[in-house]
């Protein structure tokens, strides 16, 4: 039979336990047979009206407050249709945690990949620095070796310039021929292109003269630089073009300095021999061995001195390289490192949202297939308007409500530990189907 046709066959009014029965609707009855009125009541009211007939009583607030709390808690019990309301919106609550849940295991998926191509980076490199460091070791040494002969080998090359250019100089500019001549006949070649003290003998006439054949021997020797990186840095016509002018301008010099020493030492030569030679001239210059000794001693070793040069620099160079690529590729690599550190913490943190996702929607869920559900804020609000009936009575009384303040923090916290039973409750079910 159904609770309404009771009530008409009865023919009585419905009891009204939690307001007024003029906006109420009834529900159900609780298990001492009471009928329980739908949360639409003014509670508010009801607490003044409960205050009044008891005086403010804290035993009444206690009583009334515990009757307030068992009807919320009941009638939310036998309300079907905000059983249903709450069900579709676990439900669409669900859908929507099921999305984000969905949305965050796909970025978790792209930033593993990233990881993946982090790592996969990581491991090329070491490859690349395994490859050179296999592939080099033995260029290396014999790169090492040819480096040392090539330094000790260009080294005795520029003393040997220096002192060759600081001779002729000296020979060519400074030098007085007719001393320690007279009598010796021919003058040997070696005596008239070096004079071992050429650079003291410069300085004694003058020191204009003597840093100028001692500076000497730098000019070729920078021009022997030039010719190198002009040709290192420079492509195709250009490059043959600037290093055929330096050549041309050192055996220019060269020239120069061999046709005068030849022509000094021709005109010695004429002296000692009491004659009168035709004038020196560059027909003479070149069948003459004094000049070809100075060009030979002088610009071929300045040739040599410039590919020895570019050998020992190629040599550091390709050392170099080798180191500057490994150095590099360590510095990559531990940028690499800085960045998988910083993805795998992107990772950790999308796998703990993805989690707390998880157990959020199985919380839900067993929320969902709850025989029961309940509207906590509902029933707070029920109480606390409750609560403010009582306070609005005893304000206007004159009342002191420090007391009921007191027993009114004793009963929410009774509610709060009801609620919490409820969300543990939830909480057990779900870490037992895990």
């Amino acid at each position: 039979m159904a609770l309404i046709d009771i009530f008409k066959k009865k023919k009585v009014q419905p009891e009204v336990v939690d307001g007024t029965s003029d906006v109420a609707t009834v529900v159900g009855t609780t298990s001492t047979g009471h009928v329980v009125i739908a949360s639409n009541v003014d509670w508010k009211n009801k607490g003044i009206q409960d205050a009044g007939c008891s005086n403010a009583d804290l035993n009444a607030f206690h009583a009334g407050f515990q009757s307030v709390f068992a009807q919320s808690k009941k009638s939310q019990e036998l309300d079907s249709e905000m059983q249903e309301k709450m069900k579709a919106t676990l439900q669409k609550e669900i859908e929507g945690l099921e999305g984000e849940k969905s949305g965050k295991e796909t970025k978790l998926g792209q930033e593993q990949e990233k990881l993946k191509d982090i790592q996969d980076s990581i491991d090329q490199k070491n490859d690349d620095k395994s490859k050179i460091k296999s592939g080099v070791t033995q260029s290396n040494r014999t790169n090492t070796v040819n480096l040392w002969i090539g330094t000790f080998l260009i080294t005795l090359l520029t003393v040997y310039l220096f002192i060759f250019y600081s001779s002729t100089a000296y020979s060519a500019f400074f030098r007085d021929w007719s001393i320690g001549l007279t009598n010796e006949g021919d003058i040997k070649v070696i005596k008239k292109i070096f004079d071992g003290e050429a650079v003291v003998k410069a300085f004694q006439e003058g020191p204009l003269a003597g840093l100028f054949v001692l500076f000497l021997p730098i000019v070729f020797m920078a021009l022997g630089y030039v010719a190198h990186h002009s040709g290192k840095n420079s492509q195709g016509f250009s490059k043959y073009a600037k290093v055929t002018l330096m050549y041309l301008m050192t055996f220019a010099f060269d020239f120069l300095l061999a046709y005068n020493i030849g022509k000094h030492a021709y005109d010695a030569e004429s002296v000692i021999a009491e004659v009168t030679p035709p004038p020196y001239n560059v027909g003479l210059a070149i069948v003459d061995s004094n000049f070809w000794m100075v060009i030979f001693c002088g610009f071929v070793a300045y040739v040599i001195w410039g590919l020895l040069y570019g050998f020992v620099m190629d040599c550091y160079n390709r050392k170099m390289d080798n180191t500057a690529i490994l150095r590099e590729l360590d510095n990559q690599i531990a940028r690499l490192k800085d960045a998988k550190v910083e993805q795998q913490n992107k990772i950790n943190e999308l796998q703990v949202q993805i989690n707390q996702l998880i157990a959020k929607i199985k919380q839900k869920q067993h929320e969902y297939f709850s025989n029961v559900r309940y509207d906590f804020e509902a029933i707070k609000q029920h109480l606390a308007d409750y609560y403010r009936g009582w306070v609005a009575y005893m304000g206007i009384s004159d009342i002191n409500t420090g007391n009921l303040a007191a027993a009114h923090a004793q009963e929410m916290a009774l509610v709060n530990d009801w609620m919490d039973g409820i969300k543990n409750r939830f909480k057990q079910k779900q870490e037992d189907n895990q």
